[in-house]
């Protein structure tokens, strides 16, 4: 099973320095010879499944072809995230609201709007939109907009013509971002307290996102394994200290009630963070290392990463 595991991952990662995916007919071929060889070759049979897998995926992601769309079409969309303002004008990511296709392969677009009304995180929009392709620099070594979109599953922008509320947000995080703004409101670095807190980035002006920038630390609120790890080893601490002062006790009864306490905080995290691409990635291998522990499984640090990453590339390539 390692050696499959292994050839599954190695493929995925590798596919970051392909020119492009296999065209979707060769699935079949893919497969049967997967099948073939899995017994005497695992590690080639998983390189097999996972090139299946994530041409898939991706065919199934960039299905919303916005190539034959020459003017304006409507979307149906809730807004995800408030990426940025300046002046008269707001930059957004929308997750297209699709009854087919499972929440795990939710489409993005990041939009423009000139000029809107008050629009806030959670809202459900019918908007009129003139969609335009994700395009990039092929130069070497230069930064690739359109791998770094993709990979957060924005697979198309668009500028923002007109736009109907459809309903009003009405999730627990939506509502604890609309009732932290004016509590923080009273700080000079309100815009950072709400992005770490709750990764809500829409308080940044361009001027922080240039100061952060030429510090290099931007990389610090985009909520990760980072934040997700110490929020994880606080909630371990704090709860395996209170119940060995409540009910102490040598079996491992404790350890497991604060590794679940533990679990718990990180997904609450995650949930506050707004489930990003980079949050669910680090939770996933949070738990999967977790689990391991927690079933008392018999396994190397090595092989735990394996499994945390094998999930991970399975759930989102």
């Amino acid at each position: 099973m390692n050696g499959f595991m292994c050839g599954f991952c190695a493929t995925i990662i590798s596919a970051m320095l392909w020119p492009s995916l296999p065209q979707l007919a060769t699935l079949p071929f893919f497969i049967i010879l997967a099948m073939v060889v899995i017994r005497h070759t695992p590690v080639l049979a998983g390189g097999l499944i996972a090139l299946s897998w994530i041409t898939t995926f991706n065919a199934l992601l960039m299905s919303w072809d916005t190539s034959e769309y020459v003017d304006t079409i409507d979307v149906k969309g809730e807004i995800i995230s408030l990426v940025n303002s300046n002046g008269d004008w707001i930059s957004m990511d929308i997750m297209l609201i699709d009854s087919i296709l499972p929440h795990s392969l939710a489409r993005k677009l990041r939009l423009s709007w000139s000029k809107p009304p008050k629009v806030e995180v959670g809202q459900q929009w019918l908007l009129t939109i003139r969609p335009k392709p994700i395009t990039s620099l092929l130069n070497q070594g230069g930064f690739n907009q359109q791998k770094y979109l993709l990979s957060k599953h924005i697979f198309a922008k668009g500028k923002v013509i007109d736009g109907q509320l459809i309903s009003e947000n009405s999730d627990v995080r939506a509502k604890l971002i609309q009732q932290l703004k004016p509590a923080l409101k009273p700080y000079p670095s309100q815009d950072l307290m709400l992005a770490l807190l709750v990764g809500d980035k829409s308080l940044m002006t361009n001027n922080r996102w240039l100061q952060l920038k030429n510090t290099g630390t931007g990389h610090l609120f985009a909520i990760s394994g980072l934040h997700l790890s110490v929020a994880c080893f606080w909630g371990y601490i704090l709860s395996k200290t209170m119940l060995f002062q409540l009910l102490a006790n040598q079996s491992r009864r404790n350890g497991v009630i604060a590794m679940l306490l533990c679990a718990l905080t990180a997904i609450a995290y995650a949930y506050l963070a707004g489930f990003s691409v980079s949050t669910q990635r680090a939770l996933i291998m949070l738990l999967a290392y977790l689990s391991s522990w927690l079933f008392s499984r018999f396994s190397s640090s090595w092989e735990r990463l394996l499994y945390a990453l094998f999930i991970v590339l399975l759930i989102d390539p």
